[in-house]
């Protein structure tokens, strides 16, 4: 259960959010003329398990309807990182994390002879990692996503939500961006254990520092923008309110308008899986994995005149522990594994960490 909420709460998270949005804008970076084709992939990947465990928890809340009209959660940890550049050098750096996220969330009515019931609203995310040592992979992101939903009759329900999304690094402009991201899904529940889902995901990065190259590699006075489309289906278990299962797989095409060789167009495909799990009132585990595949037709690199082909692989293990009705300790356990006919992109890397999580 949700404690109702002071405005003195309310008003120190938004004077929190307004305070980092102030040192995101504020932070000075020195740019490096470095080659970052193989850098931007990489970002991604330190991206993504943080992402796609706010995607978990937010399904199994809808599952218990559990979601509050408002909520906040603020969490630090701290945690050693042993492939920071996710290279074969494998420099490793201990940092530490501060997150913070704002929620809210309503009913609707629906339309009648048009759509049903459900809910719409919003969340603001913002992250922040600081490495003790590796300072060029400090970085801060932020997202905002309204989303609305709504019952098409008793086994169906749609939804769409957008996403205006930042990535910063401190020390490193080229490749930060705007992102604009957006999905729409078709949920079917096909009995009280069983549902699945077609989806179609649609993102756009405008990177904020970096120009858009002709195919003579002269800059062409625009930013550099990448749009990405991946259509997909994934298959939902729920057995019980205390677990939660589900696979998917999905398509991904990505055009960029570099024009110089089409280094950054690629095809692929990728496929995730993961379990939450209630073990008792006070503890509660999520494991994830999935693989990756992507092929650049246009890309080849020195020595070689093959393109490019990446099989990425990750597995992640979460232990959430109550220690009160707001407060939770975090330990998080990371590991990927990237194989790749470039040199530069043959990797291993794990992450481990812990952390105190507080909610309202």
């Amino acid at each position: 259960m949700h404690r109702p909420y002071s405005p003195y709460k309310i008003l120190a998270v938004f004077a929190f959010l307004a305070l980092g949005w102030s040192l995101f804008a504020a932070t000075s970076v020195n740019a490096q003329d470095l080659e970052r084709r193989t850098e931007e992939d990489k970002v991604e990947k330190r991206l993504r398990f943080n992402q796609h465990v706010e995607s978990i928890l937010a399904e199994q809340a809808a599952r218990e309807e559990f979601v509050a009209r408002w909520s906040f959660l603020g969490s630090a940890s701290a945690g050693y990182d042993n492939n920071v550049p996710l290279t074969s050098a494998r420099q490793g750096d201990f940092y530490h994390e501060e997150d913070a996220q704002i929620a809210w969330t309503a009913e609707h009515s629906g339309i009648p002879n048009l759509f049903g019931a459900g809910d719409w609203g919003g969340r603001f995310y913002t992250v922040f990692r600081d490495y003790s040592d590796e300072d060029d992979f400090d970085y801060h992101t932020m997202r905002f996503t309204p989303f609305f939903k709504t019952s098409l009759s008793d086994h169906y329900l749609f939804d769409v939500a957008y996403t205006l999304e930042s990535l910063r690094y401190i020390r490193d402009n080229q490749v930060n961006y705007i992102g604009h991201r957006g999905h729409v899904r078709l949920t079917e529940f096909l009995n009280p254990n069983f549902a699945q889902r077609f989806f179609f995901q649609y993102r756009i990065k405008d990177y904020i520092d970096r120009k858009a190259k002709s195919a003579t590699n002269e800059e062409l006075g625009i930013d550099r923008k990448d749009h990405r489309y991946r259509p997909g289906y994934e298959l939902l278990f729920f057995p019980s309110k205390s677990t939660l299962a589900a696979i998917s797989g999905m398509w991904i095409f990505n055009e960029s308008n570099d024009l110089h060789r089409d280094f950054n167009d690629y095809q692929g495909w990728r496929i995730n899986s993961y379990i939450y799990q209630k073990i008792d009132k006070n503890l509660t585990a999520i494991v994830s994995g999935g693989y990756q595949f992507k092929s650049y037709e246009n890309r080849t690199f020195t020595g070689s005149q093959s393109p490019q082909r990446d099989h990425y692989f990750n597995v992640a293990g979460y232990l959430y522990m109550d220690l009160t009705d707001n407060t939770q300790l975090v330990f998080k356990y990371l590991y990927y594994q990237n194989y790749s006919l470039d040199p530069l992109q043959e990797y291993s890397a794990s992450n481990v960490s812990l952390g105190v999580q507080l909610q309202f």
